[in-house]
C-alpha cells in the first residue's frame, strides 16, 4: 500500500489544520505541502500532524516561509533582526543575491 494513499483523501481539507504548526489532526490544509511532508513521513497523515511534521513543513514548504524569518521559528522578531545585523556587510547579509548588502544607487554598475 502506498504510504501516502490516505494523504490524498485528507490533504488540503480546510478543517485539517495549518501546515506550519503542530495539531492533533492528521494532515494539513495545504495539499501540496501536506503531500510533500507525508511522502517522507506517513505518521503526519495517518496519525497526527505534530510539531515534527510542522517543523518539516516550515523548512520544506513555500506555504510556511515567512519573509524575514531568518532562524526558521515561524516568527519575525528581534532574534531575526539580530541575525540580519550580525551578517550586515558580509556575504551572509546579501538577502537578494545581487552581491551587495545594501541598496545600490542608479549610478552603480
Amino acid at each position: 500500500m502506498d504510504a501516502c494513499a490516505p494523504c490524498s483523501e485528507v490533504c488540503g481539507a480546510p478543517a485539517a489544520g495549518d501546515c506550519c504548526t503542530g495539531h492533533a489532526n492528521p494532515a494539513c490544509s495545504n495539499a501540496a505541502c501536506c503531500e510533500l511532508i507525508c511522502a517522507a513521513d506517513s505518521f503526519c497523515c495517518n496519525i497526527e500532524w505534530d510539531n515534527t511534521c510542522a517543523a518539516q513543513a516550515r523548512t520544506q514548504c513555500v506555504a510556511c516561509s515567512k519573509l524575514g524569518d531568518f532562524n526558521g521559528d515561524g516568527v519575525v522578531n528581534s532574534a531575526d533582526l539580530a541575525i540580519l545585523l550580525s551578517a550586515w556587510g558580509t556575504p551572509g547579509g546579501d538577502l537578494d543575491g545581487d552581491g551587495f548588502t545594501s541598496p545600490r544607487t542608479s549610478a552603480s554598475c
